[in-house]
Order: structure tokens, then C-alpha cells, then sequence
């Protein structure tokens, strides 16, 4: 770490050492902040560990161990809502042909599971998810549910792609599961849509939701036919980005022209004043990875396309933290037409109006 760095940048940094305590061996890690404690979570085998630590004094203050089945179950999620703590599970009824999500409330003060589970999704038919291995050539499906809060965490969207029996891409249209709760986790509404293109057409790309409890899906859209064509011979994108706007039943498609811009991210966010945003990551061709600027929009409280602007990135930030020899190459590449990022990563953008 830099505290143990001794480089320029760590100088005047003090580091303090909590007491020593005993570690386990964990396939997956998380933590947690509560007031003045932390609590983490650690998935084991045939377990999951939760302990608290006093984060003033630094120390270990309680341990529990909870026998899980993971065999039967798949642990899609550890969330934080108004405050509380939840594990979310799933599990797939073969026989039945229905997955189910369970919710379990951990009690972070006494390291314990609070209350009994509560099943607050079952869907009939198969989820799209990761495949998971549970011993010698014994797999599980997990990541089959996705979770996203409004920017106040006052309403969380629980959504899944169920897997689709038609095998033809060109014939074949995804059916998202949109479900809405409140912080309290009550249901507020729930909606299985088909998309409005086939999967060889469109790709989902990104999901989020806002105060309102509107969910935003972000697709990209493949042209087709003589448009597609036109846009090949004048080198540009053969596609363009969608929003597809839903609430209870509500319906709405936004377009957005990437122009000459070809995309390499895409990603959408609701900011503090509610609105959400869309923020492209964008460069010169589709054969390259770095990425050479971003263009935002901006979507008004009714999902109307408000505000758009693309965006270079300056010369500045790319030679920051840059060496000499990669000075030189930026300076080189600007002068062709636009340095680029190798390693740019999305966590949080804000946009001053």
C-alpha cells in the first residue's frame, strides 16, 4: 500500500495497527460501514462468516458462523438499504422450472441473521447468469439477478433476463424482469417487458433507476439493410443508442446518434437532482480499445432528451501521472488527430448546471 510505500506520496501519512485477529480463508469478501462499526462478510463453502469491528478502536469485537446450503442455494447479493443489511439468494427449482430470490435481514450488531427469509421474487422459466462450479464437474447458475438504487436509496430495481428458447438471434426477443421496491423492500411495481428488438439487433448494455421508481435500460441498436451500408462506406458506427423508459406499464424509446463517434462504454446514472444521465465512452474506431473522449445527455424528469455534448479528453489529464517516453507519445498522437485512455473506468461523474 502507499502507507508502507515510503514514496514521496506517503510521506507525513500515519498508519495505525489494530489488534491482531485470527483470519479465515474466504472465496468472497465484503464490507460494510455502520455508525462506528464495520461489519464483513465472508462467504465460505458450506458457511458465511460475519464479524464486527470497532472501527475507533480497531478491533475485532464479535464473530458468528452460519451454516448456508450453498449446494441448493446461490448467493446473488449483499445490499445496504435504509440503513439495514440484506443477503439476497436464489434458487433454481429444476423439476418446477422456477428460480426464486430470498431475502435474509443480518442483524450487524450481533452478527446474526435477523428475522426468517422473506421470497420476494419467483419467476417462472430459466435465468440468463454465470455458471459457477460446486465440486468435480458440478456447476450452479449465479449473477442471475442485478441490483440498482436510485441515486437517495429509496427505491432499488431487481432485474433478471430470463433465457430465451428461441436459439435464432435474428428471431429471438429478450424478456427483461423489472422489479420495484422501496427501501423497506415493499413492492411497488414489477413487469416482465419484451425487448422492442431482436437479440441479434440490440444489446443491453447498462440499467438504473430513479426517485421516481423509472427504470432506464440503455441498448445498443444495429442499423440494418442500406443504412447500414452507408454508415459502412462513410466509416461510421453501424449502430446508435436507445433508453427504453419504464414505469408500470410505461413505455417510452429515446434515441441517441453516436454520429462519428464509435462506442466503447456505455453507462447510465441518476445525479442528485434526479435526472438521469447517459455517459458514452467513445473512440475513432472499433478496433482499437483506448478511449479517446466522452459525450454526455441528459434526460429531462419525463425521459426526454434535454442536453447532449461531446467532450475530448485534454492532453493534461492523459500526461499526469504519465513518463517521459509516454509524454512524448501523447504529444505525438495528439498532433495525429487524439491521445488516448488504455485503462479508463466509470465510478462517478458530476455534471455542475
Amino acid at each position: 500500500s502507499l502507507g508502507q510505500d515510503g514514496s514521496e506520496i506517503s510521506q507525513g501519512v500515519e498508519c495505525l495497527v489494530g489488534a491482531p485477529y485470527p483470519t479465515n480463508v474466504s472465496e468472497e469478501k465484503y464490507y460494510f460501514y455502520s455508525k462506528d462499526i464495520m461489519v464483513a462478510v465472508k462467504r465460505q463453502p458450506k458457511s458465511i462468516i460475519l464479524q464486527k469491528f470497532d472501527i475507533e478502536n480497531m478491533s475485532l469485537e464479535k464473530k458468528m458462523v452460519h451454516e448456508f446450503d450453498m449446494k441448493s442455494y446461490s448467493i446473488e447479493k449483499f445490499l445496504t438499504l435504509d440503513g439495514r443489511l440484506f443477503m439476497f439468494y436464489s434458487r433454481w427449482k429444476k423439476k418446477e422450472e422456477i428460480d426464486e430470490l430470498f431475502c435474509q435481514e443480518i442483524d450487524v450488531e450481533n452478527c446474526s441473521l435477523s428475522g426468517n427469509e422473506v421470497k420476494i421474487i419467483e419467476v417462472k422459466g430459466e435465468l440468463s447468469g454465470r455458471l459457477e462450479s460446486t465440486g468435480f464437474y458440478r456447476f450452479r447458475k449465479t449473477d442471475k439477478y442485478r441490483f440498482d438504487k436510485s441515486f437517495d436509496e429509496n427505491n432499488l430495481v431487481i432485474s433478471y433476463v430470463k433465457v430465451s428458447d428461441i436459439k435464432r438471434a435474428s428471431k429471438s426477443f429478450l424478456e427483461v424482469g423489472l422489479n420495484v421496491f422501496d427501501k423497506k423492500l415493499e413492492p411497488i411495481w414489477s413487469e416482465e417487458v419484451k425487448m422492442p428488438y431482436s437479440e441479434k439487433k440490440m444489446k443491453l448494455k447498462d440499467l438504473t433507476i430513479d426517485k421516481n421508481g423509472v427504470v432506464y435500460i440503455g441498448a445498443l441498436v444495429n442499423c440494418e439493410g442500406e443504412e447500414a451500408k452507408k454508415k459502412k462506406k462513410n466509416k461510421e458506427p453501424q449502430y446508435d443508442l436507445e433508453v427504453l423508459v419504464y414505469q408500470d406499464g410505461v413505455k417510452k424509446k429515446v434515441p441517441f446518434k453516436l454520429k462519428e463517434k464509435f462506442l466503447k462504454e456505455f453507462f447510465l446514472y441518476e445525479n442528485p437532482r434526479g435526472y438521469v444521465l447517459g455517459v458514452i465512452f467513445h473512440r475513432n474506431n472499433d478496433y482499437i480499445e483506448e478511449v479517446e473522449g466522452l459525450s454526455l445527455f441528459k434526460l429531462s424528469l419525463e425521459g426526454e432528451l434535454i442536453w447532449e455534448k461531446d467532450y475530448d479528453i485534454p492532453l493534461e489529464l492523459l500526461n499526469t501521472f504519465a513518463s517521459k517516453k509516454e509524454v512524448k507519445k501523447n504529444q505525438k498522437e495528439e498532433e495525429k488527430g487524439g491521445a488516448s485512455f488504455k485503462d479508463l473506468f466509470f465510478s462517478r461523474l458530476d455534471v455542475f448546471e
